[in-house]
C-alpha cells in the first residue's frame, strides 16, 4: 500500500486551488500500524483506518569536520573551505574549555542544524492543508481498512462468545437468577437480524455507527459503498448466529423445567424490559 503527503516550509503558504497529487511514499509496518513519513509530518494509519499525525522535525545541512576539514559538505561552497577552516579554528579557540596548557583541542565535530523556533510552535496547526489533503486522498483506503477491521472484530467476538457465556454461568459468586439475567443481557445486546424484525428499517441504530448511505457525500465509489452495505448485512447475520448460540447454550445448561432454567414468570419479566424487537424465547414459542 503506497500513500504519502507533501511538506511545505513554515513561511510558504500552499495554494488552495487545484490540489496536486500526493507523492507516493512507502508505508512501513510498525507495531500494527502503517506509517508514512515526510519532512513536514508523519502520518500513522492504524489497522482500523484511523489516523494520527506526529511532527517530523526538519534536519538541514548535515556536516562532519575533522581537524577543521569538512568531510561532508553542508551549506558552505567549496571555494570557501579556507575561510571555513580559519573560522572554525578561531571559534574552537574561543569556545573550548581553557586550561593551564591552552585550549583543549577539538579533533572531530559532528554537526547538524534544525528548523527554527517556528518548527516548535503551533505544531497542531501546521501543515493543516496537506493533512486534510492526505485524509481526503487516503479516505477510500482507510475506509477499506476500517471495513476489514470491523469484519475481523465481529468474527473474533463470535468466536469468543462461548467462553463469555461459560464465564458467566460458572461464576458461583452470583446467584443463578443473576447469571440467567446476564445471559439474557448478552442475547438482548445483539443486533436484530432483518428476519427477526419484519418491516423494520434496515439501517437500525444500535449505538454503533450507522452505515446506511455511504458515498453520498464522501466521494466513495459505488463499489466501496456496496462493501459497507455488505458489512452491515454480515453484522446482522452474525448477530443472528450469536443469538442462536446463546439460546442453544441456555437449552443445554439451563433446560426448561430444570432448577437452573428460566421460569415462565422470569421470561415474561425479561421480555417486558428487552430492547430487542425479537422476543426472548430460548425454549421455543
Amino acid at each position: 500500500m503506497i500513500v504519502g503527503a507533501p511538506a511545505t516550509g513554515w513561511a510558504q503558504r500552499p495554494q488552495p486551488e487545484a490540489p496536486q497529487q500526493l507523492p507516493r511514499l512507502e508505508l512501513r509496518e510498525d507495531d500494527g500500524a502503517s506509517k508514512a513519513r515526510d519532512r513536514g509530518f508523519k502520518a500513522i494509519i492504524r489497522d482500523d483506518g484511523s489516523v494520527r499525525f506526529a511532527p517530523a522535525p526538519r534536519v538541514q545541512n548535515p556536516s562532519m569536520r575533522f581537524l577543521g576539514f569538512e568531510l561532508i559538505r553542508g551549506s558552505r561552497p567549496r571555494e570557501d573551505v579556507g575561510a571555513a577552516i580559519e573560522g572554525d579554528q578561531a571559534a574552537r579557540r574561543d569556545e573550548s574549555t581553557q586550561s593551564a596548557y591552552g585550549a583543549v583541542p577539538q579533533l572531530i565535530r559532528l554537526g547538524t542544524s534544525f528548523g527554527g523556533l517556528a518548527d516548535l510552535l503551533d505544531r497542531k496547526t501546521r501543515h493543516q492543508y496537506h493533512k486534510r489533503q492526505f485524509l481526503s486522498q487516503t479516505e477510500p483506503i482507510r475506509r477499506r481498512m476500517a471495513i476489514g477491521f470491523q469484519r475481523e472484530r465481529m468474527r473474533e467476538e463470535l468466536t469468543r462468545l462461548g467462553d463469555l457465556l461459560l464465564e458467566i454461568w460458572r461464576d458461583e459468586t452470583l446467584s443463578l437468577a443473576r447469571r440467567r439475567e446476564l445471559i439474557f443481557s448478552v442475547w438482548d445486546d445483539m443486533l436484530d437480524p432483518p428476519a427477526a424484525a419484519p418491516g423494520a428499517d434496515a439501517t437500525q441504530k444500535t449505538g454503533s455507527e450507522d452505515v446506511g448511505d455511504v458515498g453520498a457525500d464522501g466521494g466513495d465509489d459505488e463499489a466501496l459503498a456496496e462493501q459497507v452495505r455488505a458489512l452491515e448485512r454480515e453484522r446482522r447475520a452474525l448477530a443472528g448466529e450469536a443469538r442462536r448460540r446463546v439460546e442453544e447454550f441456555i437449552r443445554r445448561n439451563a433446560p426448561r423445567g430444570d432448577a437452573r432454567g428460566y421460569t415462565d414468570e422470569e421470561l415474561a419479566r425479561l421480555n417486558a424490559r428487552r430492547l430487542s424487537r425479537a422476543p426472548f424465547h430460548p425454549y421455543g414459542p
